[in-house]
């Protein structure tokens, strides 16, 4: 065959084989068939739950309806969307970060509700409908306030949906027989602990008070301003900064203090009680007093295991959780995380979903949450299970603080585990802390073509137990056992 010909037959030959103009319409039929799956899946869970999976309606305009309903004489219809990033929905558009627009899922939405209803009416059923839009990817933002929010659910709140009530996986209440010993503040109050709490309220850090600990271990050396500027001056601590503070830890009422705090249901634990986590009080530059909102009596656990991971991680750390959390929780393994997006969620999530418990270890003051995709899981958290930080509670959100707390999360657990993170990933920090504290850790292999995987797939080499199971991490708490 003649070589021009060859060329002609190949090139025409390209040209009707090529789908490059297809490629996003075939990714963003993926990416929906995606979030429909994890849907769908969480609704396999529910034993008295009827449901249907894409219903069409062929009219003179085509309706489809991702999910229909039928529980306790009622019907819902779900729109599921599996964007991610930050949007904003208004009547007839959805906006992203980017300003790019796209239709209004709640155009298709009632829509469908309207044709159902009609088809419902033709045959005199009169069953009330309810509509939910669902955005399923976790790293979907909210920016916006809609007055329609009742009808949107985020993954986070997918619990939220009145017919989920999972026999099995429920979010529940702590058993109410749980003691929450000392942490109904007590009226008294020692010196050394007042003055930990003026510090802390005036803006001191940790490691700052930790310096005052070791130039006077009672402080009482606060009481006497030349005393102070001697601290500062052998500390080598900017004096105009600390000067700010010391003057209004002097300013500060301890009754004050405590009554702003009693009003926000926010409790303290001081690191000189008996009730202080025994594992973290081993770490440099344990917090002097802990704030916390809800079950306060959770760390006094025994065992717990903290499991950290990348802010984008990818389904495959629901599923390591989905695999893991299960049996850690039937060995009675409190879960500890972060509060972020992706790995940190999932932690939380399936903890929760199993009945165990969890707690989350906040980068800022309680007065404040981050980010607003987990607000709903923190929330439930904050009420029946437990959320600490180290900071006042006014202390607003800042990015240098998110290393810091990571010392806290590893330090309260026996072990890490890390489910998927990249070389650079600021999980890796809680992974080096925790060889710092002498701590368990453990990774679970990746695919090495995901960038993902690197992280752990890199600290496994380096000597990190290789986790495919709970077993691998239930063994080692077991010999931590009887060693104590």
């Amino acid at each position: 065959m003649n070589h021009n010909y060859e060329i002609a037959y190949v090139n025409a030959l390209t040209s009707r084989l090529s789908e490059d103009c297809h490629d996003s319409e075939i990714m963003n039929k993926f990416k929906g068939y995606e979030g429909e799956q994890l849907v769908e899946n969480l609704l396999k869970q529910q034993h008295q739950i009827v449901f249907s999976h894409n219903l069409e309606f062929v009219s003179s305009n085509a309706v489809q309806i991702d999910f229909l309903i039928i529980h306790n004489s009622q019907i819902s219809i779900l729109e599921v969307k599996h964007y991610y990033g930050d949007f904003e929905i208004y009547d007839n558009y959805i906006k992203s970060s980017y300003n790019k627009r796209y239709t209004s899922p709640f155009v298709q939405l009632y829509k469908a509700k309207n044709t159902l209803q009609s088809i419902l009416q033709e045959i005199n059923l009169n069953l009330p409908i309810h509509h939910y839009l669902v955005f399923s990817n976790p790293t979907f933002t909210l920016r916006n306030h809609i007055p329609n929010r009742s009808q949107v659910l985020l993954r986070s709140e997918f619990y939220k949906f009145p017919n989920i009530r999972n026999q099995n996986k429920i979010v529940s209440r702590p058993p109410k027989n749980r003691k929450n010993l000392h942490y109904k503040r007590c009226i008294f109050m020692n010196d050394y602990q007042q003055s930990i709490l003026k510090l802390v309220y005036s803006g001191f850090t940790t490691n700052q008070i930790h310096k005052m600990i070791r130039y006077d271990s009672e402080l009482n050396f606060l009481s006497y301003r030349t005393t102070f500027i001697d601290f500062v001056h052998k500390s080598g601590l900017k004096e105009r900064t600390i000067l700010t503070m010391y003057h209004k830890y002097n300013d500060s009422n301890i009754d004050k203090i405590r009554a702003s705090l009693e009003k926000r249901n926010i409790q303290m634990v001081f690191s000189d009680e008996d009730c202080y986590p025994t594992l973290l009080k081993e770490i440099y530059d344990y917090p002097l007093v802990l704030f916390g909102m809800g079950n306060m009596s959770l760390l006094q656990n025994k065992q717990k295991l903290a499991i950290v991971g990348s802010r984008k991680a990818t389904q495959y750390s629901e599923q390591i959780c989905d695999a893991i959390v299960p049996e850690l929780v039937k060995s009675h393994i409190t879960i500890v995380s972060g509060m972020a997006m992706g790995a940190d969620y999932f932690a939380h999530l399936k903890a929760i979903e199993y009945s165990g418990q969890t707690i989350g270890v906040a980068a800022f003051g309680l007065d404040y949450h981050y980010p607003k995709a987990t607000q709903y899981i923190s929330e439930l958290m904050r009420k029946d299970y437990l959320v600490i930080s180290e900071y006042y509670p006014t202390t607003k959100v800042q990015k240098w603080r998110f290393p810091e707390r990571n010392r806290i999360i590893s330090g309260l657990s026996q072990g890490v585990l890390v489910t998927e993170a990249n070389e650079r990933s600021g999980s890796l920090i809680t992974i080096d802390l925790a060889l710092e504290q002498n701590r368990n850790v453990y990774c679970c292999p990746g695919t090495i073509f995901q960038s993902l995987s690197k992280g752990g797939n890199n600290r496994i080499k380096e000597g990190a137990k290789l986790v495919q199971n709970a077993q691998d991490i239930i063994e080692d708490y077991c010999i931590f056992t009887e060693q104590k």
